[in-house]
């Protein structure tokens, strides 16, 4: 299993940076390498768990659903069931911080 050849970062042309999805998986396949050559040495492993699902799009939060550990924040769960459910069949972690997030006008 090999995966598919990507610019790295700094030949990137776009005027904006590149939707979440695409920074997610780059990290996690890079991850998974690094960790593999750590393994193979006996030494300790990485894992992902990115901040997403703070603000924006539920894309981000599809991504690490596939790809991560367990995630910071993941507010918008909240707006997605299905996506929430999955979280919860998988346990997937997800550190919340209740002050940051009422000041992001959630309420508890």
């Amino acid at each position: 299993w090999e995966l598919p050849d990507f610019r790295p970062p700094s030949e990137w042309a776009w005027k904006e940076n590149p939707p979440d999805v695409f920074f997610n998986y780059y990290i996690w396949a890079n991850l998974v390498s690094l960790n593999a050559f750590r393994r193979s040495k006996g030494m300790n492993t990485f894992q992902y768990r990115p901040n997403c699902g703070e603000l924006g799009d539920i894309d981000g939060l599809v991504s690490t659903f596939l790809q991560c550990d367990s995630i910071i924040q993941g507010i918008s769960l909240s707006t997605n069931p299905v996506l929430r459910y999955l979280y919860y069949v998988a346990q997937i972690g997800i550190a919340m911080s209740p002050l940051s997030n009422n000041g992001l006008h959630v309420p508890y």
